[in-house]
């Protein structure tokens, strides 16, 4: 599935069109919301929208559910796996994304969209615009506030195929000492 095609849907909430499509460079699906309760959580998404800022943009989609594909590499949608809005607080995402990840993302969007108004059931669709190349790359950032000292971690994570794949120290520190350059 080509990214007109995954906006069109996105635009008109046609989500049933995409039963059958596998996950890739620019689309991923959850079944269940992020527990942002946790750090961990909270990392996680972090990781999967940075990785998708450090490429070329995409939708990420929670409330469907997928299976490993028999025909093809990654996952494939399965069905639509909606949930109660009082599930999630859109609000709540986009804040932990402006906390957690390094430079903002330009135009990021958390929507709620309804697939069944009268039981407030619907998705939840996180979409990354293609950012500037002089914006990247995008960190996972957080600082921890001890009671003695100030850290700061970070991590970098990058779309490839259907997995938002983060590096290593070890392959962080080789691009740093290679001269990482987004420019070039």
């Amino acid at each position: 599935m080509d990214k007109q095609k995954l906006q069109e849907i996105v635009k008109t909430a046609t989500f049933d069109a995409l039963i059958g499509h596998v996950e890739n460079d620019w689309f991923d699906c959850k079944k269940e919301p992020y527990q942002i309760q946790n750090e961990s959580a909270k990392r996680e998404l972090a990781k999967d929208v940075s990785s998708f800022a450090n490429v070329d943009g995409g939708h990420i989609f929670i409330g469907i559910r997928t299976k490993q594909s028999s025909q093809h590499f990654g996952d494939e949608v399965e069905a639509l796996h909606p949930f109660p809005q009082n599930l999630v607080n859109t609000t709540q995402y986009r804040d932990i994304l402006r906390i957690w990840v390094y430079p903002e993302i330009e135009g990021l969007d958390v929507g709620w969209i309804e697939t069944d108004a009268t039981k407030h059931i619907g998705l939840v669709v996180v979409t990354i615009p293609s950012q500037k190349e002089s914006a990247k790359p995008f960190l996972i950032n957080k600082t921890l506030d001890g009671e003695k000292q100030v850290e700061t971690i970070f991590g970098y994570a990058q779309r490839k195929g259907d997995v938002s794949k983060p590096h290593s120290v070890v392959d962080l520190q080789q691009a740093l000492r290679a001269g990482l350059n987004y420019e070039h």
